[in-house]
């Protein structure tokens, strides 16, 4: 596991600006970071179809400044270069508990720390195709 998160921190995958009580440490507390439940909520922002988890994260200065840059879901997904491994063709986030194609279409109930087999293994394997697609 070290030399896979090793490989994954030279080659960051997602990126949000640095901040206090930004992203990159909201997500942790509100999702237990969770990267599918982090693209949803995302996905609300941009779509607008419910109300952001993050949203407070998500109007900090330079978080907000990064997220205007792109206009849609679909551009910020392109920018991240996540399409076909935690973002399906279609636009819709994999669900990474339940994986086999699944499609998460609503917030996880259970968001602790304590990230199961299966999930691990789901978000290893959504990083290996990131990996093969962008390296």
């Amino acid at each position: 596991m070290i030399k896979e998160y090793e490989t994954y921190r030279k080659h960051p995958i997602f990126y949000f600006p640095r901040e206090r009580n930004g992203v990159n440490m909201t997500r942790a507390t509100v999702f237990g970071d969770r990267i599918d439940c982090t693209l949803l909520d995302l996905k609300y922002y941009y779509t607008r179809e419910k109300q952001c988890k993050l949203r407070s994260a998500l109007k900090k200065v330079k978080t907000a400044k990064f997220l205007q840059t792109f206009s849609t879901f679909e551009e910020l997904v392109d920018w991240y270069g996540i399409k076909g491994s935690f973002v399906n063709e279609s636009y819709e986030i994999n669900d990474l508990e339940r994986g086999a194609g699944t499609i998460l279409s609503d917030y996880h109930s259970d968001t602790r720390w304590q990230w199961s087999n299966q999930y691990y293994e789901n978000v290893k394997k959504a990083s290996e195709k990131f990996m093969a697609i962008n390296h």
